[in-house]
């Protein structure tokens, strides 16, 4: 399963694009929107971290932290 979600994780599609059902299909089915959100989320961020945790070896929850930077250091 692990291997999966390095796959999908690893996948380049368009910035629109979305999961389809087929590609989704070996993972649990209350794990699949969960799957798209995080996908989004990883493709969303430029900086920050995403936190997944995970249950009986199912995802069930994702916590995004999103970091604001500067664009030029401050004149002081």
């Amino acid at each position: 399963m692990t291997k999966l979600y390095a796959e999908l994780a690893n996948r380049k599609p368009a910035a629109d694009a979305k999961l389809t059902d087929e590609e989704l299909k070996p993972f649990p089915e209350d794990e699949r929107e969960l799957i798209r959100q995080a996908l989004d989320a990883l493709r969303t961020i430029r900086y920050g971290s995403i936190l997944l945790t995970v249950h009986d070896g199912q995802l069930v929850e994702i916590n995004k932290s999103v970091r604001i930077r500067k664009s030029s250091p401050s004149n002081k």
